[in-house]
């Protein structure tokens, strides 16, 4: 395999990432006795040691780091492949465009194009100067690479890593049409500003005084938790070279954790078709907040939706002043699909030349977790949110570990998915209990 030299783009290159200036300075805090017995930074041992710089490094950042250490932390200035860490980064992405369709291959990766994954764990096993005689016995090769000092399996997270964020973030749950997302920036409960927490304006004083105002304190708390699971893929798969099974996997990973993600928000939010018990006693659909009609009526007639978009629009802040706030989605479950569709087309299906005062202000959001004939609207999120999600500052999706196998042979895949969702406001959003819909839609 050619062994030429290649760099980095200027743009792929970057400065030194926050997450190696933390594991650094960690590193460095550490004293190794040397044999005259003065202690020393471990990084000056390290950085002694032959040909396991940066190998020495992403170990001790495994061992040291609260998460997942990504590869590309690692590869710093020098973008060649004596560099482990840059080998191990052209390796992930050679492996990540042979598994991932559509994936564009950097140029500097090229040179593992469409390698094999045993070559692949036997490319990590040189940096290290402990791979086998011959790049044919695949089984000592992976005896090797899961057994020891090499990278192989962090190649393989960060590979897979990227694969499940890619395909999360193609998958388009039907939570992110009607909520808003929020930061957490810590397990503890959090309480998000709600529209009209902020005082009115208030006229300045003749002699220019302002008044002060307090915002609002029946903030509802929402709390974030972390879920997991572990998976393994056993050696026969290793063995076979089964990119197939590694990018089914990260396909169905993704699917699986935008699936609970969907399902958390509905169970939470939509419990018992009323919703959480909010701040001020009644719960996030209540004849008390405005925003219940429990004579459930059809979606497919307008004068219906009337009454929704106007229970909306007349929602006030807590200190009165009207929101005039817009209905933006209808949410609805499979029974009303094609009701809700009809009622927001521009045209009756059978007036073609009927105009309908719907079409273009509302939009229809589909959830098979909404089993019955209820129907909600919602305002647009990001001007009155009632609906909150999110993770921890920076996550954009699932997080992905490996290690090798202990109660299988092969290697286990740790997904872990930080997240949390909770009903903040009741005044951007009303829940009709519903009824079978009407043959056609109907005009009043």
């Amino acid at each position: 395999m050619e062994r030429s030299l290649r760099k980095l783009d200027e743009k792929e290159a970057g400065a030194v990432s926050p997450v190696l200036a933390r594991i650094r300075a960690q590193r460095d805090q550490i004293k190794v006795q040397t044999p005259a017995g003065q202690a020393q930074p471990a990084a000056t041992v390290i950085a002694a040691a032959p040909r396991i710089t940066q190998v020495s490094n992403m170990h001790f950042a495994r061992m040291t780091a609260p998460g997942p250490v990504k590869i590309e932390d690692f590869v710093s200035n020098e973008q060649t492949f004596d560099n482990p860490a840059f080998t191990g980064l052209a390796l992930s992405e050679a492996f990540t465009a042979r598994c991932l369709p559509g994936y564009t291959l950097p140029e500097y990766a090229r040179t593992y194009a469409q390698i094999s994954i045993a070559m692949m764990a036997f490319e990590s096993l040189k940096k290290t100067g402990i791979a086998p005689q011959s790049a044919h016995d695949v089984v000592a090769i992976f005896t090797a690479a899961l057994h020891s000092t090499s990278d192989f399996p962090y190649i393989l997270a960060d590979s897979f890593a990227k694969q499940v964020l890619a395909r999360y973030e193609a998958q388009m749950p039907s939570y992110l049409a009607f909520a808003a997302q929020k930061t957490f920036n810590d397990f503890k409960s959090h309480k998000f500003l709600r529209l009209g927490d902020f005082p009115t304006l208030l006229e300045v004083g003749e002699n220019g005084e302002i008044q002060r105002g307090t915002l609002g304190e029946s903030r509802e708390p929402v709390t974030m938790a972390t879920w997991a699971r572990i998976v393994g893929i056993n050696r026969q798969v290793l063995l076979n070279d089964d990119a197939r099974a590694f990018a089914d996997l990260a396909a169905s990973a993704a699917q699986r954790t935008r699936g609970f993600e969907n399902d958390l928000v509905y169970s939470i939010n939509f419990a018992n078709g009323r919703g959480p018990e909010l701040s001020n006693g009644e719960t996030l659909y209540s004849a008390a907040n405005g925003n219940l009609t429990t004579s459930g009526t059809a979606v497919n007639v307008i004068s219906n939706i009337s009454v929704g978009r106007a229970a909306i629009r007349n929602q006030t802040s807590l200190d009165g002043l009207k929101l005039n706030l817009r209905p933006a989605i209808l949410l609805v479950g499979p029974d009303n699909e094609t009701a809700a569709e009809q009622i927001t087309a521009k045209t009756s299906a059978n007036r073609v030349t009927a105009a309908n005062p719907l079409a273009g202000s509302l939009t229809p959001v589909i959830d098979s977790n909404i089993t019955d004939y209820a129907w909600h609207l919602f305002a647009d999120p990001m001007e009155c949110p009632s609906i909150i999600y999110g993770s921890l500052p920076g996550q954009t999706g699932p997080s992905i570990t490996t290690k090798p196998g202990w109660d299988t042979l092969g290697v286990e895949i740790r997904v872990v998915r930080d997240f949390g969702t909770g009903a903040i406001d009741y005044r951007g959003t009303y829940r009709n209990d519903g009824a079978a819909p009407k043959d056609e839609p109907v005009a009043t």
